[in-house]
């Protein structure tokens, strides 16, 4: 998925099933990921490409 959506996965966490990374080693670029985006060294991919989504805390639709 991550060579499909290059543009929209940042790190590719399988490489952790497939022995190339450790479970550390991904929480580590996922942890420096969030503070490069939170400090706006970066910007998100939903904000580069305006894909943004209304935060819904309750969804009244019905439940099936």
């Amino acid at each position: 998925m991550k060579d499909m959506w290059q543009d929209l996965i940042y790190i590719n966490s399988g490489s952790i099933a497939t022995g190339e990374a450790t479970i550390s080693e991904i929480g580590t670029k996922v942890f420096n990921k969030i503070i490069d985006i939170a400090s706006g060294k970066e910007q998100a991919c939903a904000e580069k490409y305006e894909l943004h989504n209304d935060l819904c805390i309750f969804n009244p639709a019905l439940i099936t």
